[in-house]
């Protein structure tokens, strides 16, 4: 649905790949009404769910909200807007970041997809600027993967899905390298998923061994996180923050 409500992506060079732009992605009000009624239907209750509803009652009144909310969450670097939307519709500006990535990434992901495949990224030498966020839209990693064969570590985009190589021994969110500094968390030393939290900025990111999955298991990002819920309570009670976009100031 998605890719019938956008145009045909022109021709393209190549050699002039650059980083997605709000400007790069067309957003389509009905399909994000869409996405936000499934989201609606599949929430449950709690917290997420009056989050939504407030949410679909605002943007029956404002059709422009759906849209800013998305491009916000996915593009944004600072909080002023989401947070001056969650004060106003009376829910926490973390589920409204949340469900404002949620609703972009399908959209960012089938503009990622409309560019065909990119050369191989490879930012294992590259500084935290570059190692640290997605070559294709600049969002941060959602998680770490470990390759099936040489394990090598990929960061997973948590936007548009793209992955590139990152440096083994590095945090994801501030960039050390200064291993006193990386602590690895798991439930069980012999376990496919494990975090990986970093004692210099206090964000931690989850990592998959795909080495250890079975070998017709597919991973799917967004299943691969929420399967691995329980590590981020492990992180939590630690004292970590998940890695996002924010703060900021983690890398400069």
């Amino acid at each position: 649905a998605i890719r019938a409500a956008f145009p045909a992506p022109p021709a393209r060079d190549r050699r002039a790949e650059r980083r997605l732009a709000p400007g790069d992605v067309p957003i389509d009000v009905a399909v994000l009404r869409s996405l936000l009624h499934d989201l609606r239907n599949w929430a449950g209750t709690g917290t997420p769910h009056d989050t939504l509803r407030a949410l679909a009652a605002a943007a029956d009144a404002d059709p422009d909200l759906l849209p800013h909310l998305a491009e916000s969450a996915a593009f944004d670097e600072e909080t002023d807007t989401l947070d001056r939307a969650a004060h106003r519709l009376g829910v926490p500006a973390s589920s409204l970041r949340f469900i404002g990535q949620l609703l972009a990434a399908p959209l960012v992901q089938e503009v990622r997809r409309s560019r065909g495949p990119f050369l191989e990224r490879d930012a294992r030498d590259a500084g935290p600027a570059e190692a640290c966020r997605c070559p294709s839209c600049g969002f941060p990693p959602a998680l770490a993967l470990l390759e099936p064969d040489a394990g090598r570590r990929r960061l997973a985009c948590g936007l548009c899905g793209d992955t590139w190589l990152a440096p083994r021994l590095m945090c994801a969110a501030c960039g050390t390298r200064d291993q006193s500094a990386l602590v690895t968390l798991s439930v069980r030393q012999e376990d496919a998923c494990w975090v990986e939290a970093c004692d210099a900025c206090g964000r931690y990111l989850k990592t998959v061994d795909q080495r250890r999955l079975p070998p017709d298991q597919l991973m799917v990002l967004r299943a691969a996180d929420a399967a691995t819920l329980h590590l981020d309570l492990l992180a939590e009670d630690a004292g970590y923050q998940r890695l996002d976009r924010h703060p900021t100031s983690l890398i400069e």
